[in-house]
């Protein structure tokens, strides 16, 4: 049983028998010109052309429809390549910029009152106030931790302790800078100053509230107190 060839060799076969008898009628369209008068020549040349252009278009409209189809696929995958290498390096700088805000916080968090409940932060901040105190030749007179705010609003909690103590101006404006500018993160958000005895200028009494911070527990850990 003889088996018929593939498609790809009937065309070829096909294309090939109808080049030559392209052949054939242009050997014979060429003689039948030759033998026109020159004026008539002419106008058989140009229709001659515009025949061979058509034919030439149509013997080869299948290879250049391929041929253009495959190259804009190509262009179409040069595309999603990029793309995706773009996504690529766009990831990259994410994660670098995520280690770099996470180094930040960790450096942040370092400045945190000791302990992960509001009891031993406030034991903590009373004893830096106790050293800074001590450091500036001041004895306070009261020192008492007041009821923390905003517990359920941020994930780091305020841990306030108001102060009094009497001082001259300078002692007062030296404990400021250093509670403002201790190891821990602290600061002043309210101050009262006031002249108990008139007829001791230099002496005033200070009312400091100062608060610390310290990291929330996670919840279910515990409830912080």
């Amino acid at each position: 049983m003889s088996s018929s060839p593939p498609p790809s060799s009937r065309k070829k076969t096909a294309r090939s028998g109808s080049i030559s008898a392209w052949n054939w009628n242009l050997h014979n369209m060429v003689d039948f010109g030759s033998s026109l008068a020159e004026g008539k020549r002419k106008y058989f040349l140009i229709v001659l052309v515009v025949v061979l252009s058509v034919a030439v278009l149509f013997q080869y409209a299948p290879d250049m429809r391929s041929a253009l189809s495959t190259d804009g696929e190509s262009r179409l995958m040069a595309r999603q390549v990029a793309k995706y290498r773009e996504a690529v390096r766009e990831k990259d700088h994410l994660q670098a910029a995520l280690m770099q805000v996470s180094r930040a916080l960790t450096q942040a968090e370092s400045g945190l009152l000791s302990g992960n409940t509001k009891a031993i932060a406030a034991v903590d901040i009373q004893n830096i106030l106790n050293a800074l105190a001590e450091q500036s030749g001041v004895r306070f007179k009261t020192i008492r931790v007041l009821q923390p705010t905003g517990e359920d609003k941020a994930a780091y909690l305020p841990i306030p302790v108001q102060i009094t103590f009497d001082a001259s101006i300078r002692q007062v404006k030296e404990i400021v800078y250093r509670i403002e500018n201790a190891a821990k993160l602290l600061r002043v958000p309210e101050a009262r100053i006031r002249m108990p005895n008139p007829k001791t200028p230099e002496v005033v009494q200070a009312v400091l509230t100062v608060e610390g911070f310290m990291k929330l527990p996670d919840a279910g850990g515990g409830n912080g107190s």
